[in-house]
């Protein structure tokens, strides 16, 4: 593609509220997190937005520690700057029923409505494929767009699609890029600042930053944290890495518009992105950059995709998507920790096919 592109830089985090550490744990990075972020954003008007992972539960989780910052958070939720929802938490979708879905949706809507906007982009990365009444659902809340790239892959489309459901409802879908939801980190930070390959996983203690792990065995397993991260950019490797990324999105893309994201697991807000911006305007000269989120990009996109010459994707999708390292399914997650899946699933219908049912009965007979 060699005409102009738009280069969407979009600040994002992909945050399970429970995984490598426990609740507590988790929340107390959740705390740091949002900390550093609120003190960027409030001082750099250039760092224009940051997505929450399309949740609102960390904002809920946040405030229970943090109190005090609920004015803070509302002025950057409200001013759409902070994108929460439309989710309430990140459902695996293939582990709850449809109507748990439903009503994920409605508290999503609900909490983030409250604070002032709910992101309305169909954003469900999080599953590892995408059940055939997610156009449904999400249409059923106003969102006409779906972003995943879990059960699809370029070979089956390019990147931008339409999605149709199993009662016929189509919206539109995108692949979000070549890379997942981390491209613009994998792709050009990472070699860039950290000097690695995404595959290059190994690090030597001669190469500094000083990496800590606490010395207990109930915490062998867990990642090293570099106390002092390199912050140092190597210009001449980053105008080489961006411009490969821009023809590596632009050679999958329908329209003129791309996505730079950085969201990898437990990502905040870097203080190397507002320099990162600036150099990629500069390396792109012939493209436009600009700082945005993904209901600014997917309105773009549909204003500019031919509708008519999209691939049409229906039914259930759960095909692994090929990248550097082939992106899989893990489809075994559906036989994992079964006593507990199949406790919820003895929830699910107790409140929903008994306990409702009878209580809405009970309240007509009043």
């Amino acid at each position: 593609m060699n005409k102009q592109c738009v280069i969407h830089i979009i600040s994002n985090t992909h945050w399970d509220r429970e995984w490598l550490h426990n609740f507590q744990e988790t929340r107390m990075r959740l705390v740091e997190f949002l900390d550093l972020l609120l003190e960027v954003m409030e001082d750099d008007d250039e760092y224009r937005s940051f997505v929450l992972d399309s949740q609102a539960v960390p904002v809920e989780d946040y405030l229970a520690v943090r109190p005090e910052n609920e004015a803070r958070l509302r002025r950057l939720i409200e001013s759409e700057r902070l994108l929460i929802g439309p989710w309430y938490t990140c459902p695996e979708g293939f582990e709850v029923n449809g109507e748990s879905l439903v009503r994920n949706l409605l508290m999503g809507h609900k909490v983030a409505a409250a604070f002032g906007h709910v992101m309305k982009v169909g954003h469900t990365p999080f599953s590892y494929g995408q059940n055939s009444q997610m156009p449904q659902l999400y249409a059923g809340f106003g969102i006409d767009t779906i972003l995943f790239y879990h059960g699809v892959s370029h070979d089956d489309t390019p990147n931008e699609f339409i999605f149709e459901g199993a009662d016929g409802t189509c919206i539109l879908g995108s692949q979000m890029s070549s890379m997942a939801r981390y491209n613009f980190y994998h792709g050009v930070y990472r070699p860039a600042v950290m000097g690695k390959t995404t595959a290059d996983r190994e690090y030597e203690w001669r190469e500094g930053g000083s990496p800590f792990h606490r010395a207990a065995l109930e915490q062998a397993l867990e990642h090293y944290l570099l106390l002092a991260p390199p912050r140092t950019v190597d210009k001449k490797r980053f105008a080489q890495c961006v411009r490969a990324l821009r023809d590596a999105e632009a050679n999958t893309a329908t329209t003129r518009h791309l996505a730079f994201m950085m969201g990898h697991d437990s990502s905040v807000a870097d203080p190397l992105e507002k320099e990162m911006a600036a150099l990629t305007r500069e390396a792109l000269a012939g493209d436009e950059v600009v700082r945005g989120h993904y209901e600014e990009m997917m309105a773009a996109i549909r204003a500019e995709a031919d509708w008519n010459d999209l691939q049409v994707l229906s039914g259930e999708r759960r095909v692994p998507k090929p990248m550097p390292a082939t992106l899989h399914l893990y489809s075994d997650v559906l036989s994992s920790r079964t006593r507990m899946k199949y406790r919820s699933s003895q929830a699910e219908y107790l409140i929903q096919r008994r306990v409702e049912p009878f209580a809405v009965a009970g309240m007509g007979l009043g």
